[in-house]
């Protein structure tokens, strides 16, 4: 048989009750915010299971979409390179073009 609890050991239990009781106020809290964060949630009732895995899914689907941009963007990158190795070889051209145009008006 278990003795009740003395006033200190009461007080820990309702102090633990109590911190307890925030920190799964806290987790609820953000588990609604996470939830209007997903496309697929944001209008349905749905179980914490639920909004984790659509959570997992949808950071999934953004880093694949992220890896496609930057693929993209290093494409435009060597582009933009390519061009402006070759715009150096017709930039001297250019300039001389337009020195002997000046010298010929003179």
């Amino acid at each position: 048989m278990m003795n009740p609890p003395t006033g200190q050991t009461a007080k820990r239990k309702e102090s633990h009750n109590a911190t307890e009781q925030k920190r799964r106020q806290r987790i609820n809290d953000k588990m609604v915010e996470l939830k209007d964060l997903l496309p697929n949630c944001r209008d349905s009732p749905v179980d914490k299971a639920t909004i984790l895995n659509e959570a997992i899914s949808h950071i999934q689907k953004l880093q694949a979409q992220l890896e496609v941009a930057l693929g993209h963007k290093r494409d435009y990158e060597r582009g933009n390179q390519e061009l402006a190795e070759e715009g150096d070889g017709i930039a001297p051209r250019k300039t001389q073009v337009m020195q002997d145009s000046n010298l010929a008006t003179q």
